[in-house]
Parts: C-alpha cells; structure tokens; sequence
C-alpha cells in the first residue's frame, strides 16, 4: 500500500508540474539553478512547486488513508520530498 501511495504521488507531481506550469509558469527553473536548467530546459519554478503541492495533497491523503502516526505533518514531508 506504502509503494502504491508513493508511485501515485509521483506519479500526480509530474502531471501537476505540467499543466501548473503551462497555465502559470513564467520563470524559468535554468535562470535559478542552471544544471536544473540544463537537464530540462522547458521546466519553470512555478511548475516545480505546483507538481510538489499536488504530491503533497497526495501523499497527505495516502498519511491518512494508512494511519500514519502525524499523517498532516509526515505526509506533506514525503509528499515534497517525492514531488521534488
């Protein structure tokens, strides 16, 4: 069950970095972080922190869903380190 919520949020953190990012994205990642940049020259910051909200919500609910001791905290935590 852990894998499943785990592929899922990264899964949703990808799908949410693309459409956050076309809708919004105006900065682009490589003038903040040129290796970022470099690896992948489309990406913008604004696509990066919608793709990490979307694995956060994600994995919260997954915290919950599996009765995580502190699932609003240790959710939100995994959820941004995978969505990062």
């Amino acid at each position: 069950v852990f894998i499943f919520w785990t592929w899922l949020s990264i899964a949703f953190s990808d799908v949410g970095a693309y459409f956050v990012g076309r809708s919004y994205g105006k900065t682009k990642l490589g003038d903040i972080s040129p290796a970022a940049g470099a690896a992948s020259p489309n990406k913008t910051v604004e696509g990066v922190m919608g793709g990490c909200a979307i694995s956060a919500l994600l994995a919260t609910l997954g915290a919950w869903v599996q009765r995580w001791p502190y699932w609003y905290i240790t959710g939100p935590m995994h959820g941004i380190y995978l969505g990062a």
